[in-house]
């Protein structure tokens, strides 16, 4: 669905199936979403400003730093939490991370789907059943990494035969075919 620009404020979208639509510019000031379906969605310059997104499925989030989450209740009911993967998974999609080591984290059965990764260090990462659907993996240094069983479909920069040591079972590569 083509949503720039709408004036959504206060608007009633609980469970609404909005995966993949084009909200950028759309004003979603005080609407209710609980539950909605956000996946893979557009959220360029969108005012999340008093929206409730309890239980919204907005995995995975693209980074877009216009995008305005003041007062907003996140899809678990709050951003805040002590749980270090969830905290990492977060800074993941809303502003890439930038600042933390990847090497060697395990992110088996992540949904990382549409995160920017290009130019990261990544060696010795687990992305053991990971959904990297339409991840961004342009000059990452992927040396030893698995990916068995990880669905890479739609990626870009990935081409296994740059990289050291890579693990491939049963994965899904970017063009749609499994390797052995």
């Amino acid at each position: 669905a083509d949503l720039r620009g709408a004036n959504l404020a206060g608007a009633n979208l609980t469970n609404a199936d909005l995966a993949m639509a084009n909200l950028n510019g759309a004003n979603l000031l005080g609407a209710d979403l609980t539950g909605a379906n956000l996946a893979e969605t557009m959220l360029g310059n969108v005012d999340f400003t008093d929206a409730d997104l309890t239980g919204a499925s907005i995995g995975p989030w693209f980074n877009f730093p216009e995008t305005v989450y003041h007062n907003t209740t996140m899809p678990d009911a709050s951003i805040r939490t002590l749980d270090a993967g969830l905290r990492l998974l977060i800074q993941l999609y809303v502003d890439g991370a930038h600042d933390m080591d990847l090497s060697g984290k395990d992110f088996s059965g992540w949904d990382l789907r549409g995160v920017e990764l290009q130019g990261r260090d990544l060696t010795g990462a687990n992305f053991t059943s990971s959904d990297l659907r339409n991840v961004k993996l342009d000059h990452a240094r992927l040396a030893n990494t698995n990916l068995s069983h990880a669905n890479l479909q739609g990626a870009t920069g990935f081409d296994p035969d740059d990289h050291e040591g890579i693990t491939l079972k049963k994965t899904t590569l970017p063009d749609g075919t499994t390797s052995d």
